[in-house]
């Protein structure tokens, strides 16, 4: 579970979150919708430590992130953003299991526990053994999912997965992501700015503009009964969110 209460960010003059309030269920996924600058991202980074909020208070799975618990708490997190950010120097196995044999795993288990996420997300073990540039930006953010699964945390941050994909690849890659979460039952909080895609990948969206929460409600709720003007223009203006209508959760 996920829980934020009035959280407020600035950098300086500019306010990047205020007032924020969310709270993501057990097992539930929330995506952080809203235009470039309106904050998603901040939260994500609020939400892993990278960041501290000027006031508010955040909870991952029943711990408060503080300065003194934010190791503990990472723990408890897998993390993905835009194009994967995979080490170059890496083979993409190793990008996987990194952490893992740095914190002293047995090498028997790390190469079971890469198997099995390799079979889960299709990628071949020889595709593994490559390094990022030599493999597709889809195939790059499915390693990247293998290596915030690795530890079987149970709360995932998306931030932005597909956005330095092309459309097609985008919407292969988000229909296995969107079958690989429904399967695992995480936490997910998912930022993006694409209406579609968060309807497809999310139980329900949250639209922030300037940092401040709009509404929050399922894709139909925001349709049919917007809590403000930016709401409906916002919605409206993607107009592909009809052609999901049979992927978007019940």
């Amino acid at each position: 579970m996920i829980t934020l209460t009035d959280v407020s960010k600035s950098f300086g003059e500019s306010v990047a979150v205020t007032g924020l309030s969310l709270r993501v269920p057990e097992g539930a996924s929330l995506a952080l919708v809203g235009s470039s600058g309106s904050g998603k991202s901040t939260v994500l980074r609020m939400i892993s430590g990278l960041e501290w909020p000027d006031r508010g208070t955040i909870v991952v799975s029943g711990m408060e992130v503080t300065r003194s618990t934010v190791a503990r708490v990472r723990t408890r997190l897998g993390y993905v953003i835009q194009d994967g950010g995979l080490f170059p120097h890496l083979s993409c196995g190793r990008n996987v299991t990194l952490a893992a044999e740095l914190g002293g795993a047995e090498a028997r288990e790390v190469q079971q526990r890469l198997a099995q996420l390799a079979d889960l997300v299709r990628l071949s073990p020889s595709l593994l053994e490559r390094f990022p540039h030599e493999v597709s930006g889809g195939q790059r953010q499915r390693v990247a999912l293998m290596r915030a699964l690795f530890r079987d945390p149970p709360v995932l941050l998306l931030d932005e997965p597909f956005g330095a994909l092309d459309p097609v690849v985008r919407r292969e890659v988000g229909d296995e992501l969107f079958a690989i979460l429904r399967s695992l039952e995480k936490t997910v909080l998912l930022v993006t700015h694409d209406v579609a895609e968060a309807a497809a990948l999310a139980d329900r969206i949250a639209l922030v503009r300037a940092g401040a929460l709009l509404q929050t409600g399922t894709l139909l709720e925001l349709q049919r009964s917007p809590a403000d003007p930016f709401v409906q223009q916002f919605v409206a203006a993607h107009r592909n969110v009809a052609l999901l209508e049979e992927r978007v959760p019940s």
